[in-house]
């Protein structure tokens, strides 16, 4: 289940995620074009970067092989719903 990745520094995983959402968010610009999720395979595992409205950005870690769709899609859905409770 979710929570910090144990040996990550928090701090600097949250900026390189801001710092690859921004860049792709320029791409996207570029293009003209609108982005949904920016993905990141490893070898292992894939990266979702998520991104709900102005003011949250969420990272999910998966297994690869999982359903990134669904999974950005009940992202999206949770960060709505908490951002009405906040």
């Amino acid at each position: 289940m979710g929570g910090p990745l144990k040996g990550i520094h928090r701090e600097t995983f949250a900026a390189m995620s801001a710092i690859i959402m921004g860049a792709a968010e320029t791409t996207s610009a570029e293009l003209k074009d609108k982005l949904s999720t920016v993905t990141v395979d490893l070898t292992e595992q894939t990266l979702l970067i998520v991104s709900v409205g102005n003011k949250y950005l969420v990272t999910v870690l998966m297994d690869r092989g999982g359903d990134r769709e669904k999974i950005a899609e009940l992202t999206m859905e949770l960060m709505t719903n908490a951002e009405s409770i906040l």
